[in-house]
């Protein structure tokens, strides 16, 4: 094995350039330029090279070669062109393995398909307990206070956005369209708001009132105006669009609402509200 050992002085003070085998290492006396200790390691530790180049191909300065800056080397990365700020595995990958990347992923830190934003998919089963609470929270005549047998059903709901932390719930109250529009859009929205504030912090649900203009039942009955007084529960992804407005639109304004042409109060209602 033999080695070249140029003149420091070509180098700088305190720093020799060796030869071997093709492969050349630059090695300073103090350390200053590697932070190794001279004295505590051989020549060739690989610890302590300051400049290291094979056939004067291939050049390192210090550290393997790092094109995307994930902190993985381009030699073991297996998903180079990593975004800026992307959190990634030992090869260089989404954390997640979904095979979203991690700057397109809404869930980085859980799989999912690209069909959803990389989140995991809420069962159908758990959509159908959502679209079913419509039938079960019911409030007080003429008012926006919960019966009590409304609070099971708000319960197993809470339990299910616990167990998707990264949906939210849309609620969207309604009425029969018995009574004046402006009372009618207020009063749904309260209702709105109500199973909001029982269920979640305020900032994770968004409360939508469509009064009475998306009826799901004829309103020429009693019983159709019952099915009218109602909640809905929709689950999206936090930060999307809200599922209340990409089902019904947005909400009404009561401006809106008179320029349809109903401004004056229904006749007596067949039921109560």
């Amino acid at each position: 094995m033999k080695h070249l050992r140029y003149p420091a002085c070509l180098l700088g003070e305190g720093a020799v350039l060796f030869v071997q085998a093709g492969q050349a290492c630059l090695q300073t006396t103090d350390g200053r330029l590697d932070g190794v200790d001279n004295n505590a390691t051989t020549f060739w530790d690989k610890k302590d090279r300051y400049l290291n180049f094979l056939a004067g191909l291939r050049a390192n300065l210090g550290q393997a070669q790092d094109a995307d800056g994930d902190g993985v080397s381009d030699k073991k990365d297996k998903c180079p062109g990593t975004p800026t700020g992307v959190k990634v595995d030992a090869t260089g990958c989404p954390l997640d393995r979904d095979g979203v990347l991690d700057y397109q992923d809404k869930c980085p830190d859980r799989a999912g398909p690209a069909s959803n934003r990389g989140c995991p998919e809420m069962k159908a089963e758990t959509k159908k307990v959502l679209n079913e609470a419509t039938k079960y929270i019911q409030f007080n005549f003429d008012k926006a206070t919960l019966k009590p047998s409304s609070y099971p059903k708000l319960e197993q709901l809470v339990q299910i956005l616990n167990e998707y932390p990264d949906y939210s719930p849309s609620i969207a109250g309604h009425t029969d369209n018995v009574g004046d529009d402006a009372y009618n859009l207020k009063l749904s929205y309260e209702r709105a708001a109500t199973a909001r504030t029982y269920m979640l912090a305020a900032e994770r649900i968004e409360a939508r009132g469509y009064g009475e203009t998306k009826p799901i039942a004829d309103n020429k009955t009693a019983a159709g105006q019952a099915l009218n007084r109602r909640v809905d529960f929709d689950p999206y992804l936090t930060g999307e669009a809200n599922a209340a407005e990409a089902k019904y639109g947005p909400a009404p304004t009561i401006a809106e609402l008179r320029q349809q042409g109903k401004t004056s109060p229904a006749p007596k209602a067949l039921a109560k509200k």
